[in-house]
């Protein structure tokens, strides 16, 4: 999708090396530095940037898998019908397709994606394993195990292809090419050499056609592409920009329960409206591709006024008009949603029992590098309120009437009563904390504190 053909960028190559080649080469003869032996400077240029490039270009990586921000924690089954083959991308290894376990497969009779039952196609795109059958329960010609695929997926259904019972299995026979009826089938010990790499409901199948090897340099422009696109789409989002975050949505578009774009488009109109502010955080990218979609999972973090969200979010896309565009998606939690005023109470409790244990370390530990109160600094006030911990042996706080509001995005302001007793001063006021950060990582921006009056203390 939107890249320049393959021919195309190995021209161009060619004659951005030749310049450089040619630019060292002159810049060699300005300075007039002598060769003592019979070799020409611009052998010598061209040997020194053969080393410099046999990196870039040397590896190589699949086409099917990028790991934008993060190393894949998971398996990934790759299947290649042009190849016959099933390559495993193993836990924590690199991207390149030499370092792969491989597995000898047969495909369905007939060549092309599958569209409907009984076409005797295998299908391509992503799925996942959803099942596993013992050979006890398989009819004897499918070996000692079969995994089930969920095809039809999301997208197959979106675009009408039928059929069912795509498996994974074994096969008590030779291997030939293309003799399955459109399941994948190897031999019955590779099955079982299979086996350990799945993790049912969690072990993706890629299904290709072809599988297209890319160099570095092409690997890094796919990363950066679906990188840009990502930061686009959450900026969009997170900004409340709604003309271009829709754009990323195709009129294919269907919720998790099923409702269509228009639904969708109007649910988050909505939202806009209710929140002054929202910020959205999107890290460990991995994207799965293949010539009829891409599944793009990511770790979500969503703040606004109320609530907090951390989870992990997947993203469908298909390919519409040479774009990518996002036909479903997909949220789940990691932690039950936290309702911010709530956990600012309790890091407020916490803050008070740091302050009546006169724990210094503790009691700073709450407040942020950039604090400021009564003119000091961070370093200022810890040497201030060390010096009362020290001449205070008893402290007892007690705080009331707390009221909580938003002033702009991941910043609160905290106002209430607060009655203060030690052993050498007594005080009851007004105190308002500026907290900024997140559930579970709150700091203290700013004090500010003014006594109350006798009749107000009553």
């Amino acid at each position: 999708m939107n890249k320049l053909p393959r021919k195309l960028i190995q021209i161009a190559f060619k004659i951005v090396i030749n310049y450089i080649i040619y630019f060292c080469t002159m810049s060699y003869r300005a300075i007039n530095i002598k060769i003592r032996n019979s070799i020409s400077s611009r052998v010598i240029i061209l040997f020194f940037l053969f080393i410099l490039l046999i990196p870039a270009f040397s590896e190589k990586y699949t086409n099917t898998l990028f790991n934008i921000s993060a190393d894949s924690k998971a398996n990934i089954l790759i299947v290649d019908k042009s190849k016959q083959m099933l390559f495993v991308k193993k836990r924590g290894s690199t991207d390149s397709v030499e370092q792969f376990e491989k597995f000898r497969i047969t495909t369905g009779k007939v060549y092309g994606n599958k569209e409907k039952a009984g076409d005797l196609k295998t299908p391509e795109g992503i799925y996942y394993i959803v099942g596993k059958i013992l050979g006890s329960k398989l009819p004897e010609k499918y070996g000692p195990l079969a995994f089930v695929l969920n095809y039809p997926n999301p997208v197959d259904r979106i675009f009408g292809r039928t059929g069912s019972n795509i498996w994974i299995h074994g096969r008590n026979e030779e291997i030939v090419d293309r003799q399955t009826e459109g399941c994948i089938s190897l031999e019955n010990n590779y099955i079982l050499n299979l086996a350990p790499f799945i993790t049912i409901n969690k072990t993706p199948v890629i299904i290709v056609d072809s599988l297209e090897n890319l160099n570095k340099v092409e690997y890094q422009q796919e990363i950066r592409m679906w990188d840009n696109k990502m930061q686009s789409w959450s900026n969009a989002w997170e900004t409340g920009d709604t003309l271009t975050y829709f754009h990323f949505y195709s009129s294919f578009f269907k919720d998790e329960s099923g409702r269509g774009l228009k639904f969708f488009k109007n649910r988050k109109k909505v939202l806009e409206a209710l929140y002054e502010w929202k910020k959205i955080t999107i890290d460990n990218i991995v994207v799965l591709s293949s010539e009829y979609e891409a599944r793009v999972q990511f770790n979500q973090k969503y703040y606004c006024p109320k609530f907090y969200s951390s989870g992990v979010k997947t993203l469908t896309f298909v390919p519409v008009d040479s774009a990518w565009e996002i036909v479903k998606e997909q949220f789940t939690s990691a932690v039950p949603r936290v309702y911010v005023n709530e956990s600012i109470k309790r890091f407020i409790k916490l803050w008070e029992s740091a302050w009546e244990s006169r724990n210094i370390e503790n009691y700073i530990s709450f407040y942020d590098s950039s604090f400021s109160a009564k003119g000091l600094s961070l370093q200022e006030w810890y040497q201030y309120k060390r010096r009362v911990f020290d001449q205070t042996d008893n402290v007892y706080v007690e705080l009331s009437s707390p009221k909580i509001c938003s002033l702009e995005k991941i910043i609160w302001e905290v106002s209430f009563k607060q009655d203060y007793q030690s052993d050498n001063h007594n005080d009851i006021g007004q105190k308002i904390l500026t907290v900024c950060g997140y559930p579970g990582n709150f700091r203290i921006l700013k004090e500010e504190w003014s006594t109350l009056e006798k009749n107000e203390k009553n």
